[in-house]
């Protein structure tokens, strides 16, 4: 599972044909490809907004 930005995760399930040259090198080859296909077609995971308001206290009568 990789972890994008805005703490959103994705799966990736893909097949390796010979498990013996390892599977980090085409996991990683994967993950580039769709990193670099996601910025050349300026899709963005956008950071959810927060908002912080201060309420003043009322003072009572």
């Amino acid at each position: 599972m990789a972890r994008w930005p805005a703490n959103s995760y994705w799966k990736l399930y893909f097949w390796v044909d010979d498990v013996s040259d390892g599977r980090y090198e085409p996991q990683s080859d994967a993950m580039h490809t769709i990193w670099k296909s996601f910025r050349e077609n300026r899709i963005t995971s956008p950071y959810p907004q927060r908002d912080v308001r201060l309420i003043p206290e009322t003072e009572s009568a």
